[in-house]
């Protein structure tokens, strides 16, 4: 009984994938080449995050090459990152003696013209997906590796502590995913509101957007927090709420450099500010050097203290493996 072909119908043809050694690609041409990289450092820094996937799942996005006969040789029109990182990845693969990992080709039939257009426009037309469409797709895949960050860390290219970030954007609201979606509020502003009750952090949220314009500062991650802060601790009976917030830096600025503005304020609070911008030194506020002084000297022994609790216990310990070896 013939074979036949996985896709098949109107408008389906069959098309010629190599899976080739990576060592036998050429991803660097001279400078004259068609094909010539500008980008050196794009192209020949060794990327950790994509090693580690091609080390897991190989290459999958297959690479374009056009086949040049005198010398002959097959040279990269389309994937030198993956190319480069293939190799590390093998590099790294003998030494644990696990199987090397081919690369996927297609060959490119084009003049030189050509080849340079397909060369930008692979690299120049790409689109970066949304914060929010990552986040989608990242705790989609969480749930389907039973919470395994390390492996959608690797999936994506990015740290951990990102893919816990991407995480609870997607557990966001719909109406506040959409105020990010929309540029109202920035992904790391939002994230502070994750976990809180649908109506909760709609709420939440408009209070923060209010106090920023209020305020005249940017609607930061650090603003955020400090609105939600101030919604969990609740007010002591007969005080108002604290509606205090961060001041930007230049904010702080303008009340050390414009002496219309703090000609009324204490000189110490000035200094203090200005201490703070690093721009004086602790000796310029009275107590101050004491008071940090104070506080090294906590910490120091603190650290001092620690160490000491260490030594005894290694030394314990030293003690109970000559006795355990004296009584064997």
């Amino acid at each position: 009984m013939a074979g036949t072909q996985i896709m098949d119908g109107e408008g389906v043809k069959r098309g010629v994938l190599f899976n080739v050694d990576p060592a036998q690609l050429t991803y660097d041409v001279e400078k004259d080449h068609p094909l010539y990289e500008t980008d050196r450092e794009r192209v020949t820094v060794i990327d950790e995050s994509l090693v580690l996937s091609i080390m897991a799942v190989g290459v999958q996005v297959p690479i374009k090459v056009s086949v040049e006969s005198d010398p002959k040789r097959y040279v990269v029109a389309d994937g030198r990152r993956r190319v480069f990182n293939a190799l590390e990845a093998n590099k790294r693969l003998r030494k644990i003696k696990e199987p090397e990992v081919t690369v996927p080709v297609t060959v490119v039939k084009a003049d030189e013209k050509k080849l340079s257009e397909i060369m930008i426009s692979l690299n120049e037309l790409r689109v970066e997906h949304a914060v929010m469409a990552k986040a989608e797709k990242a705790a989609r895949f969480m749930a389907r590796v039973n919470g395994d960050v390390a492996t959608v860390a690797r999936a994506f290219g990015v740290q951990p502590q990102t893919i816990g970030t991407w995480v609870r954007l997607a557990s966001l609201s719909t109406k506040v995913k959409r105020l990010i979606e929309d540029g109202k509020i920035a992904p790391s502003a939002a994230e502070q509101f994750a976990g809180m009750a649908p109506a909760a952090q709609l709420t939440a949220v408009e209070e923060f957007m209010q106090t920023a314009v209020e305020s005249g500062v940017k609607p930061t991650a650090v603003l955020a927090a400090a609105t939600l802060k101030q919604r969990k601790t609740p007010a002591v009976e007969g005080e108002e709420k604290p509606t205090a917030v961060l001041p930007s830096r230049r904010t702080l600025r303008q009340l050390v450099s414009r002496s219309d503005i703090n000609e009324h304020l204490d000189p110490n609070v000035i200094k203090t500010i200005r201490w703070l911008s690093g721009e004086l030194s602790a000796n310029s506020i009275a107590g101050l050097s004491k008071a940090l002084k104070t506080l090294t000297e906590e910490r120091e022994e603190k650290i001092a203290k620690k160490a000491e609790r260490k030594q005894i216990r290694e030394a314990n310990k030293q003690k109970r493996a000559e006795r355990a070896a004296a009584s064997a």
